[in-house]
């Protein structure tokens, strides 16, 4: 039974389940605005989560319990996830679950910025533009509130939740002393790209200044966070090949019926410390597909 081995069934069911309901992003609940959204993470995770347990099970038997079990604790994680996270869904309307976003710029970025925004039904939330040069704005006029001067007032007015630094040319344009008003009153304040990362889970690359990377704390790894990292890239890394290594023969045949050339892409990478090697990935184009042009963002 689930309580019958110990704590450490517990431990290792709980820890795999909210693993993956942080995977697929069902802590968000600004997502939960579709029930189409939440639907189908819960049966994702809840898919994912049988996976990956039953492979713990395999390999650390001590850890396993009926099947049966797992199959209704993993229903009642199902219907617990999808009830809760409706409930929730009923009072997203609130403004208290609004978002409300303040962009400072008027340019492409800050268009950019803009349509990235996820779409939200609630009445409270908006986004709203703040000029900060005299150009000729590219974002639509009607939604700028306002201009940079009278920043202190925009923010007392909109009580907004987040400012987005949107601006390519920040010199003489960015007064940090009214932003710091803005930040001592709880206001969020997020670079463009931070917010386009953490929105995208990418980088906006070509908008990244160098300070991004000069300043940031994210490269130092220390003795531990490499040992826990390298146990969970070897962890991971040995479920995820278990589970998919039934799929290969069949995905190396359909290769070959689909084009000529090899089942593999080899391709040359830079890693840590510049040392460069060769990831293989199945090929997914067609033979030289980039040999006129080069690698291409895709």
């Amino acid at each position: 039974m689930l309580f019958g081995g110990g704590v450490l069934r517990v431990l290792s069911y709980l820890f795999v389940v909210i693993l993956s309901t942080y995977f697929f992003d069902l802590f968000n609940y600004r997502q939960f605005f579709s029930r189409k959204f939440i639907l189908q993470h819960v049966f994702l995770a809840t898919a994912v989560s049988f996976f990956v347990l039953s492979s713990l099970f395999y390999l650390l038997p001590s850890l396993r319990f009926w099947r049966g079990v797992l199959v209704l604790a993993l229903a009642i994680y199902a219907a617990s996830q999808i009830s809760s996270r409706l409930l929730m869904r009923k009072f997203t309307n609130s403004a208290i679950f609004a978002t409300r976003i303040l962009i400072l710029g008027a340019g492409e970025l800050a268009q950019r910025i803009s349509e990235i925004v996820p779409d939200e039904k609630n009445i409270h939330s908006f986004v709203r533009f703040v000029s900060c040069t005299n150009k000729e704005p590219v974002v639509d006029a009607s939604l700028i509130a306002g201009d940079m001067q009278h920043i202190n007032e925009l923010v007392q007015d909109y009580r907004p939740h987040t400012l987005i630094i949107a601006l390519n040319e920040r010199r003489g344009n960015l007064p940090l002393n009214k932003l710091m008003q803005s930040k001592l009153r709880g206001v969020e304040i997020l670079d463009a790209t931070t917010y386009y990362e953490k929105t995208k889970s990418c980088l906006l690359v070509e908008n990244m200044q160098p300070s991004v990377f000069v300043y940031t704390h994210r490269f130092r790894m220390t003795p531990f966070m490499r040992s826990y990292k390298r146990f969970y890239d070897l962890l991971f890394s040995v479920v995820g090949l278990c589970l998919s290594a039934p799929v290969f023969p069949v995905l190396a045949l359909l290769i070959k019926l689909d084009s000529p050339g090899p089942v593999f892409f080899k391709q040359l990478r830079v890693g840590e410390n510049e040392v460069e090697y060769f990831v293989y990935k199945f090929r997914t184009m067609s033979q030289d597909a980039e040999k006129e042009t080069g690698a291409v963002w895709a």
